[in-house]
C-alpha cells in the first residue's frame, strides 16, 4: 500500500518548496473471505491508516477520509473497485478540493490478499490514473509496501521522515488481524459504543503498537472516558 505514497510524492516534489499537493483516501474496496459485515469498516481502517503515514510527508496536505467518504454515495455497498467507482472517486475529489484520491482495493482468498491501489490525479486541468497492484501473505502485503516506499523515496533523494523510516524498518509486523480490529472498533463507535470501541482500539495497538491512527485515536478516546 505504502509504495503509492511515491507516486504523490512524485507530483509534489516537482513543485516549488511552498507548495502542498493536497490528498485524500477513499476507503478501501474490501472482499474475499472477509465478513461483509466488517468489510466497510476495514477499508475505512485502511483509508486512515494510509492517511495517517501519507500526512509525515511535509509537502502533502492529506483531509480526512471521513470528509472524502461524505461525497461516495453507497461507497460501503461495493464489493469492487469498477470504473464507475474511481469515476465517483474523481468527482469526490473535485468537490472537496483535492488533486489526488487515493483508492485502495483489498481482496483475501484464504491467506493471500490481493491489493490493488488507483491514484486519480487532478492537477494543471488534466487527468491521471496511475495504477500498482501487489500480493502476498495475509500477514505480510501491507508491510512489504511500506518497505518498498521508503526505498523508492531514496531513490528519488526525497528527505525520508525519520518515523517513516522506523515503520519500513519493522515492515513485516503489520498483522492482518490488526486491520480486523481496527475495523472493529470503528464499527463500535459508529454507534456509540465508546467503551467497546476502546476495547478494540487497545487490541489492534497490542497486535500492532506502530499504527499512528490507532495511537491518536485510543488517546482522544481515553480523554474522553477519563481513563
Amino acid at each position: 500500500m505504502r509504495t503509492f505514497l511515491v507516486l504523490i510524492v512524485a507530483l509534489a516534489s516537482v513543485s516549488s518548496a511552498a507548495y502542498k499537493l493536497t490528498a485524500a483516501v477513499a476507503p478501501a474496496v474490501v472482499h474475499g473471505d472477509v465478513d461483509p459485515t466488517l468489510a466497510p469498516w476495514t477499508g475505512r481502517a485502511v483509508a486512515e491508516m494510509l492517511s495517517w503515514e501519507i500526512s509525515m510527508v511535509q509537502t502533502i496536505r492529506v483531509v480526512d477520509p471521513a470528509t472524502l467518504e461524505k461525497h461516495l454515495a453507497g461507497w460501503e455497498f461495493r464489493n469492487e473497485l469498477t470504473e464507475d467507482a474511481l469515476d465517483l472517486a474523481r468527482t469526490a475529489g473535485r468537490q472537496i478540493d483535492v488533486e489526488a484520491v487515493l483508492v485502495p482495493e483489498l481482496e483475501r482468498r484464504g491467506g493471500l490478499v490481493s491489493l490493488r491501489l488507483v491514484a486519480v490525479v487532478h492537477r494543471n486541468l488534466e487527468d491521471r490514473r496511475i495504477q500498482l497492484a501487489v500480493e502476498g501473505g495475509a500477514d505480510e502485503v501491507l508491510g512489504k509496501m511500506r518497505g518498498q516506499v521508503v526505498n523508492a523515496l531514496d531513490s528519488l533523494e526525497f528527505p525520508v521522515p525519520a518515523s517513516l523510516r522506523q515503520l519500513a524498518s519493522n515492515r513485516f509486523q503489520t498483522k492482518w488481524e490488526a486491520l480486523l480490529e481496527y475495523g472493529r472498533a470503528l464499527q463500535s463507535l459508529a454507534v456509540g459504543d465508546k467503551e467497546a470501541g476502546l476495547t478494540h482500539l487497545r487490541q489492534t495497538l497490542s497486535i500492532e503498537p506502530t499504527l499512528a491512527a490507532a495511537q491518536v485515536r485510543t488517546r482522544t478516546l481515553e480523554k474522553e472516558l477519563g481513563r
